[in-house]
Order: C-alpha cells, then sequence, then structure tokens
C-alpha cells in the first residue's frame, strides 16, 4: 500500500510505502502536492471506555468493545491501553 502526504514541520511532500510495517519513504514526485499531513499515530495511555462504551462494565459485550475500538482508531489512536477504574466489589 502506498500513502502520500506532507510531513509537519518540514512541509516535504513524500510517499511511504507500508503494509504492517513501512518499507520506504521516498520524496513525492507527484504533478500535484499531497494535500494532507503524515504523522505518526497517537498512542493513549489510560481509555475507560470510548464512543459510549464502558469497559469497566462486566456485562459490555464484546461487539461494543470493537465498536468503540475502531472508533477510537479513527481518531489517529493506533495504540491504548484499555484500563478499569477501582471501585467498591460489588
Amino acid at each position: 500500500m502506498k500513502c502520500n502526504g506532507i510531513v509537519p514541520g518540514t512541509s516535504d511532500a513524500i510517499e511511504v510505502s507500508f503494509d504492517e510495517t513501512i518499507h520506504s519513504v521516498e520524496p513525492w514526485l507527484g504533478e500535484a502536492p499531497p494535500d494532507q499531513y503524515l504523522a505518526p499515530g497517537f498512542i493513549d495511555l489510560q481509555v475507560n471506555g470510548f464512543a459510549g462504551v464502558d469497559y469497566n462494565s462486566p456485562h459490555t459485550p464484546h461487539a461494543e468493545i470493537g465498536f468503540s475500538i475502531a472508533a477510537i482508531f479513527a481518531t489517529g489512536v493506533t495504540r491504548f491501553f484499555p484500563t478499569v477504574i477501582t471501585n467498591a466489589l460489588e
């Protein structure tokens, strides 16, 4: 897969070739400059839930958790740590 974009900070236009890993980063040689920025994904260190899905509830279905994961990835987060909050046993 290939993606082109502008590097924030340098404004260099590049093309990235990748699948599960990045294979190459080359200067963009296309006619029109890219219209999007490329940057590393965000890592969220504490997520108690997302998109209305509560990770703290033992009754939350796996399908809802999957929905929330897709929703958080759509925001630019590429990795996150799902966490639960402390509470009384009951």
